[in-house]
């Protein structure tokens, strides 16, 4: 009976559009496109649509090849995550999608360990809800050693909650239950998309997805993390950060020092501020959030201590 009764949720959506953005992918974005439709059921139809930030090399060729259909929405180079979240917005205002679609916005280098994880996701989508996967973070996504997925859940990525007392990231629980959530992948219908708020240029990466689940929370859009929907997520990131040889500690903190202004690093130090004043605080408070968050950084120069959400 249970089973009979996910597959109808399922099929309430007729498409699944799924929304990308790429820089330089390769031919990993079509793989991910090849690999979705694996998993969709019989009766769903994939609508692909690529924001392009700037690709030089053969990421479209590559995707054109094994998905004609796809839709380019292309970007200047400097968009980022956040910056092509803003156009997704401002496409699906320009153009309302009918109702029986529900969207997908997701990383191309991820994977869904089975058809059941993904349609464990596509089950829970309802009006008013954020469905978002759980990361389990692998070397490769050709990884085949790892076994039971299931035996891996413990140590998967769970929901997480930003405090806006004290302007923290803090592991959910019961009592404090996620209002953000990290965008390996997440499912939403259109009316969150046409609700959402615009990301602040100054945000990376990783805080567009917070900014984004964040916002869309404070308008009443619960975050749902099913038991199942986990993917498998690599290494990759949208806009790889160089790497650099560090030979000595001046060099490594004098690295350190430089990436906290750099905006796609992930201790971007005005993204963090940005993030703060999302929601009135007290002066105080804020006075507090500062000083804890230059201590973390001044402890992680000198100490080598990680700089903390």
């Amino acid at each position: 009976m249970t089973k009979i009764k996910t597959l109808d949720v399922a099929y309430e959506f007729e498409v699944l559009t799924v929304l990308l953005p790429v820089h330089n992918r390769g031919s990993l974005t079509a793989s991910f496109v090849l690999h979705l439709s694996e998993l969709l059921p019989d009766r769903m139809y994939l609508r692909v649509i690529i924001l392009d930030d700037g690709c030089t090399d053969d990421t479209l060729i590559n995707l054109r090849r094994v998905w004609p259909s796809v839709e380019v929405l292309n970007l200047d180079g400097s968009a980022f995550w956040g910056g092509a979240i803003n156009a997704i917005m401002d496409y699906i205002r320009s153009r309302p999608l009918s109702e029986e679609s529900v969207y997908l916005l997701a990383n191309d280098d991820i994977r869904f360990p089975s058809k059941l994880a993904f349609l464990a996701g596509l089950c829970e989508v309802h009006r008013g809800a954020l469905v978002c996967a759980t990361g389990l973070l692998v070397q490769s996504l050709e990884d085949n050693s790892l076994g039971n997925i299931q035996q891996n859940l413990p140590t998967a990525s769970q929901g997480i909650h930003y405090n806006s007392k004290t302007g923290n990231f803090e592991k959910a629980t019961l009592s404090n239950p996620a209002n953000v959530s990290s965008t390996y992948a997440m499912l939403a219908t259109k009316d969150a998309w046409l609700s959402a708020e615009a990301i602040p240029i100054t945000i990376p990466h990783y805080l567009s997805d917070y900014w984004l689940t964040y916002k869309l929370g404070l308008l009443g859009y619960k975050i749902v993390h099913p038991d199942n929907f986990v993917c498998l997520a690599s290494a990759h990131t949208t806009r790889n950060n160089p790497t650099v040889e560090k030979k000595s500690w001046l060099k490594a903190k004098a690295y350190y020092l430089q990436s906290s202004l750099n905006k796609s690093s992930t201790s971007y130090f005005p993204a963090w501020i940005e993030f703060w004043s999302q929601k009135p605080i007290h002066p105080f408070v804020r006075y507090r959030i500062l000083k804890l968050k230059l201590h973390k950084l001044v402890g992680s120069f000198l100490f080598g201590r990680g700089f903390a959400g």
